[in-house]
């Protein structure tokens, strides 16, 4: 049985999920597993339910031989509440196989196995023949597929699209437009007002022609989600502000911000904390009083590259990596022209 949490949909686009309607899972789960019970030896049930739903699952609804859960961060791996196993991995994305191994008398289970193994050639090697087979066959699929999907042409572009470190860290790009606004695009859905991403988490640039899914990945290598954040315009020339703190440095400064719906004029020249001249939002005077819905990637908002005035609780966060959310947008898109507009200017 899958049960998910009624808050999903703040953290979905509202077109992956038209038509479903995401309820409290608990009297549902209740009526379904008394049903399981009659018809079935185990009930098992793999959650999505935010902390701590599944304790609360398992001390109200009877009946639950075992809850796999969700990775969960500082949470021990497994524990028993009531008649109800819990187990919890620490990792996702692919990094780590759970293998449970159960012995069951009389529809109850008296014995149980819980390993966590780490998805490598050296953890691996040292399993047990049946596991390190079936998964060395799944991973050959997988990595098949994965080639071949690479391959796979998803859109075009009229023009180079620039994301080379000599020139993204140091001025707008027409790659960190395309970016930025494909960022805001994305999370339209939580009314942001602007957006902005770091110039490092861009990595090469993308030749006029056709564009494939290896070309996305390799100008967005990273493991970035998105997040939505409140911010005070003063946060927010704050964080403009330290975007060019570093401006001039020979390798260029990972925290150069491209922008979407934002302007900003600089003098590299003058001292750091007082370089901004201008900043804009939606072609208005950034209102330091006001409060923005800002995009940003959770890099950022972990308060890296000195960006302490982003690290706060988000507003929606979508799980997404957001190399994978740009491939399906380029894809929408078909063709893209990105240019160079002005949103960002050196004093000269």
């Amino acid at each position: 049985v899958g049960a998910i949490d009624p808050t999903a949909p703040s953290k979905i686009h509202p077109k992956h999920i038209q038509g479903l309607q995401f309820i409290k899972p608990f009297e549902p789960l209740q009526k379904l597993i008394s049903q399981l019970n009659q018809q079935h030896d185990l009930v098992i049930v793999l959650s999505e339910l935010v902390p701590p739903q599944n304790l609360v699952l398992a001390n109200t609804v009877p009946g639950i031989d075992i809850i796999i859960e969700h990775y969960q961060k500082n949470r021990v791996s497994q524990e028993k509440v009531k008649d109800t196993l819990l187990f919890r991995l620490e990792d996702y994305k692919g990094k780590q196989l759970g293998v449970l191994d159960l012995s069951i008398n009389n529809r109850r289970v008296v014995e149980y196995k819980f390993q966590k193994i780490n998805v490598s050639e050296k953890e691996l090697s040292a399993q047990n023949t049946t596991v390190r087979s079936e998964l060395q066959t799944y991973l050959e699929i997988k990595e098949r597929d994965v080639l071949n999907r690479m391959s796979d042409t998803i859109a075009r572009t009229t023009t180079h699209l620039e994301g080379e470190k000599a020139t993204i860290r140091f001025q707008e790009t027409n790659l960190g437009n395309l970016i930025a606004d494909g960022m805001l695009e994305l999370m339209e859905f939580a009314q942001p007002d602007a957006a902005v991403v770091n110039a490092g988490s861009i990595r090469t640039s993308i030749p006029a022609g056709n564009i494939t899914v290896r070309d996305v990945y390799k100008v967005l290598p990273f493991d970035n989600t998105l997040d939505v954040i409140k911010i005070t315009g003063a946060e927010l020339q704050a964080a403009l502000e330290n975007s060019v703190s570093k401006y001039g440095e020979q390798s260029g400064a990972g925290r150069f911000l491209q922008v979407s719906r934002i302007f900003y004029r600089f003098d590299p020249s003058r001292p750091v904390g007082s370089r901004i001249l201008e900043s804009k939002i939606a072609n208005e005077p950034i209102d330091p009083a006001r409060t923005y819905r800002l995009v940003i990637n959770d890099y950022l908002r972990s308060g890296a590259d000195d960006y302490l005035m982003l690290s706060k609780d988000p507003v929606v966060s979508n799980g997404n990596m957001v190399r994978d959310l740009m491939v399906d947008l380029l894809a929408e898109k078909q063709t893209v022209s990105p240019s160079v507009e002005g949103r960002i200017v050196k004093a000269q």
